[in-house]
């Protein structure tokens, strides 16, 4: 069909008020408004040579078409009718074989008035598909979008203009037309018996080589599949099972998968950044550090805002290296590096960090680059639970042990664990036993034991659960385990004789009724911190429980919760004398105090998130507090 462009003028709107009406038994084959992606001042006017002069006085505004613009409306009709093909264009969803989803900017190819002035023939080509210009990551490209496979939702509709064969090929091929520039129309089509594919019902869909490369990558990242793994011959035979034309998307080296990955990345890293820009909130970002398996410390960067459509998005920005110590300079300088790439830094909302002393400095060294306002500073809820825990079960000095057990010798480690109390002793039974395939051999003699002893022990398959040394989460599950199985860890202790080679004599750990009942306390104590965990670590963007399970005003509600439960079992010990389980209580009183001000203190966006609670509101505080904090 032919076409115009205006594009030398931000001009909306170019029909005169109220004509509308008049235009709309005319707007299909006389006028089409389409508007370029990423360019929506631009409009592609559509008209038949002609009836321009029957239109412009009556429907449009004259004074807002340029002259060179009317003069091209005006062009001779024979040239318009030999260029371009428009039609419905679905710009969210196109995909070039060799590259994946088209990025950057891209939309109907813009015509000079050299082009038009031209008297070179036009290929027939264009009859059946769209002139599409694409400025993205590999550079200015021109590409061809076959009409008929686009709006069958058909793979493979997208090609770049490199000569014209492939694309003849294309059209004979899958719909079974042959270029030819002397006919009247420009192609013909074969009859059905001479058609590469069935001219009628359904067509074998081609197969989509792009897709699947991309899922492939997916597949190899999400499941965390080992790159030597996923380009093995192994798993690219069964990949290609009857599928011969496969073989060509796989890769055999390893590097080249990895390239393929970062490829990937590089794509979609233009895509978030657009989305991310049209956000309607502003973006919060979360961040925390990890450690891979080979030993790199990498800095997690999460973005959380609310996209364009009204919904609730997390997205990852990054994973940098962290090189050198985890100075607060060195994460401000990995973080604010992320940030920019972005452009995100004039959108920029709160920042969830964990306790640790060098995100306290961070935001000083932040805001020296970007504008961090110190109020957005939110804390990890999971984390301060955490530091509570921790005060519960190994009482003051926790830093201290942690850095204490980390160079200690084997026998040290014990000693340092026993001085904990009742929760040392069973950490220093459970590794003892655990680390040695005899003496696992026998406590399952105990358990069976147990067993024919007392017909209430019904534990004979269950398995000593190993803490992870002050993980309090792995303490928990080790302390419950241990209760189950008492009665085969009293007859395992009760039997044990210290081996002559062995230089760790394990009768010190021995538990009395008084730890075992402690235990059973903390147990239960140790219980609603396990479920409010499990709750702040949820997704509160998930399907039927949106807004719980991970919310911001679930903060305030939890911690105030696990504040009434210690202080319900500090009056339950206080007549008691000095126990470990009475300090630990303290201590983890101590603890949520301490951060309980930090959060009022730091950031509104708690209690904000509390009062703006449809069930809560201000009653909350009226209920729980006695006086406004």
């Amino acid at each position: 069909m032919p076409f115009i462009t205006y594009t030398k003028c931000k001009v909306h709107y170019i029909l005169r008020p109220g004509k509308v009406a008049e235009l709309l038994p005319l707007l299909l084959p006389l006028l089409l408004p389409l508007p370029l992606p990423y360019q929506p001042h631009l409009r592609v006017l559509q008209y038949r040579a002609g009836l321009v002069d029957q239109l412009l006085p009556p429907l449009f505004q004259p004074t807002m078409i340029p002259n060179w613009a009317i003069k091209m409306i005006l062009h001779r009709e024979s040239l318009l009718q030999n260029y371009g093909c428009i039609f419905p264009i679905n710009w969210d969803n196109l995909y070039l074989t060799s590259y994946g989803k088209l990025t950057g900017k891209y939309g109907y190819r813009v015509i000079n008035k050299r082009s038009l002035s031209s008297n070179a023939s036009i290929s027939p080509i264009w009859k059946h598909g769209a002139d599409i210009f694409w400025d993205g990551p590999l550079g200015k490209k021109r590409l061809w979008l076959c009409k008929l496979c686009h709006l069958a939702r058909r793979p493979g509709a997208l090609l770049t203009i490199n000569g014209n064969d492939h694309i003849s090929g294309h059209l004979k091929s899958k719909h079974s037309l042959i270029i030819n520039s002397k006919s009247h129309s420009g192609s013909i089509r074969l009859p059905a018996d001479q058609a590469s594919t069935p001219a009628t019902g359904l067509e074998h869909q081609p197969f989509w080589a792009a897709g699947y490369v991309q899922a492939y990558v997916d597949w190899t990242v999400l499941q965390d599949i080992t790159f030597r793994q996923a380009t093995s011959s192994y798993t690219r035979a069964l990949l290609t099972f009857d599928r011969p034309q496969i073989q060509e998307c796989l890769l055999k080296a390893p590097t080249s998968l990895s390239d393929w990955i970062k490829a990937a990345f590089e794509r979609r890293r233009v895509s978030i950044k657009d989305i991310l820009l049209t956000a309607l909130s502003k973006i919060n970002l979360s961040c925390d550090i990890w450690t891979s398996t080979n030993g790199m410390s990498l800095l997690g960067i999460v973005a959380h805002f609310i996209d364009k459509d009204g919904r609730l998005q997390s997205v990852l920005l990054g994973l940098p290296r962290l090189r050198g110590l985890h100075t607060a300079e060195n994460i401000a300088t990995a973080l604010a590096t992320v940030i920019q790439k972005y452009q995100i830094d004039h959108k920029l909302g709160s920042l969830m960090t964990d306790n640790a002393s060098n995100n306290d400095e961070l935001y000083s060294h932040l805001s020296q680059s970007l504008s961090v306002p110190k109020k957005e500073r939110l804390r990890c809820v999971g984390h301060i639970i955490n530091l509570i825990v921790k005060a519960l079960l190994y009482g003051k000095g926790v830093s201290k042990l942690e850095r204490s057990l980390i160079n200690a010798s084997d026998q040290a480690k014990f000693d340092l664990m026993r001085e904990k109390g009742f929760v040392g002793k069973i950490h220093n039974i459970v590794k003892y036993i655990m680390r040695s395939t005899g003496r696992r051999e026998d406590f399952a003699e105990n358990q069976a034991e147990a067993c024919i002893e007392d017909d209430l022990f019904d534990q004979a398959e269950l398995l000593l659960i190993k803490d992870g040394g002050v993980r309090w989460n792995s303490t928990y599950f080790m302390l419950r385990r241990a209760l189950l199985l008492r009665k085969a860890i009293d007859k395992y202790l009760l039997a044990w004789r210290k081996p002559a080679n062995d230089s760790y004599d394990l009768s010190q750990d021995a538990l009395t009724d008084k730890d075992w009942r402690r235990v059973e306390q903390l147990v239960k104590i140790l219980k609603p911190f396990v479920s409010a965990t499990k709750r702040m670590e949820g997704d509160a963007n998930s399907p039927g429980v949106e807004g719980s399970y991970g919310a911001l005003w679930e903060s305030i509600t939890n911690i105030e919760l696990l504040h009434q439960i210690l202080q319900r079992t500090q009056q339950s010990l206080k007549n008691e004398c000095d126990s470990f389980l009475k300090s630990g209580v303290n201590m983890a009183i101590e603890k949520i105090n301490k951060y309980f001000d930090k959060m009022k203190a730091e950031s509104p966006y708690y209690f904000a998130a509390v009062i703006l609670h449809p069930s809560l509101k201000r009653a909350y505080f009226r209920d729980k507090w006695k006086r406004w904090p």
